[in-house]
């Protein structure tokens, strides 16, 4: 709810209430100079009349700053926002099988897996996109979409936040999943359609080949961004053993050739992270490709609100002159 006042000028006429309070001070003060000491304590007699006269001088004041707010024309309304343009579409795509559990990444002197890192990244890039529709596709073995195209990214984060390696088996579909993002995607009218798909390892699942899916989403006019994540050689991996948890090395093979290849087929770029640093970098460099100008419309509706000052002021003025012609009037 805002508030206005459509003619705020007649709010100068405020300040002339003190003078008009001052002029009349000094004129009860002139008065009772001119009347002998006698009457004015005949009149001082009549008691909690006259101790309560300054009541009707108050209401008169009080009236007359009301009606002021009146002549100012107050108003209460809404400004309302209209988006004429609209922003990106956006699937995000992430890998959750098995090799995402690998503890090569690190903050500090804690080991974190990259699946959590990557998690961390991508809600921060969620944060910073402004008016897209953001959805999220998760992969392994099988791709599922674990959120549809949303601008609540609120509740696109609490999805992200409750995934875990391994929710889609330990396999990696990347191809599938590029078409189901695509599949997302492929009947919306926007300025942009955009896939960011984050991997660690190479397709060896699903029905359709990630340079089939690149195909098809090149045929919906859909740029794919693809992230290789992970470091060089091999990664940490804790175990579970019959002698409690221990690290073991396994190599994960990243195929950037088709991650590449997928990027360029469709007019995105391939990335490659080996840090939780670069992964941010990543995703601040797609976070400014994919920027689109927002037009933004505005209107207001507002009504007239002076009769929640003028019939208070009326009231106010009518009670000070009943008051002083009856039981409040003045002696003499």
């Amino acid at each position: 709810m805002h508030w206005k006042f459509e003619d705020p000028a007649f709010l100068v006429l405020l300040l002339a209430i003190p003078l008009l309070l001052f002029l009349h001070l000094r004129y009860e003060k002139r008065r009772r100079l001119l009347y002998p000491a006698g009457v004015l304590k005949s009149v001082q007699v009549q008691g909690w009349r006259v101790r309560f006269r300054h009541i009707v001088r108050a209401l008169y004041f009080a009236s007359l700053s009301l009606g002021v707010f009146a002549l100012a024309r107050p108003q209460a309304g809404t400004v309302h926002h209209e988006v004429i343009t609209t922003g990106v579409d956006m699937m995000l795509v992430l890998d959750a099988s098995g090799s995402m559990k690998a503890l090569d990444f690190s903050e500090g002197q804690r080991r974190k897996t990259r699946f959590q890192v990557a998690k961390d990244v991508i809600a921060d890039f969620i944060d910073k996109r402004e008016g897209d529709r953001i959805g999220l596709v998760v992969f392994g073995e099988y791709a599922f979409t674990q959120c549809p195209l949303t601008v609540d990214y609120a509740l696109l984060k609490g999805f992200l936040e409750t995934l875990e390696v391994g929710i889609a088996g330990d396999s990696t579909a990347l191809g599938d999943a590029l078409a189901l993002a695509v599949k997302r995607l492929r009947k919306l009218k926007s300025k942009s359609k955009i896939i960011v798909a984050l991997t660690d390892g190479r397709n060896n699942a699903g029905q359709l080949s990630p340079e089939e899916a690149a195909d098809i989403a090149r045929s919906y006019h859909i740029r794919i961004y693809t992230v290789g994540i992970g470091v060089e050689g091999r990664s940490p991996f804790r175990v579970e053993t019959l002698f409690g948890p221990r690290i073991v090395y396994q190599r994960v093979q990243l195929d950037e050739k088709t991650l590449r290849a997928v990027a360029n087929a469709t007019g995105g770029r391939y990335f490659r992270a080996s840090s939780p640093r670069e992964l941010e970098e990543v995703y601040d460099t797609i976070d400014r490709l994919e920027k689109t100008e927002r037009k933004m419309r505005s209107w207001a509706e507002y009504r007239e609100e002076y009769r929640f000052f003028l019939l208070p002021a009326f009231l106010m003025a009518v009670g000070a002159f009943l008051l002083s012609h009856s039981a409040l009037r003045r002696m003499p």
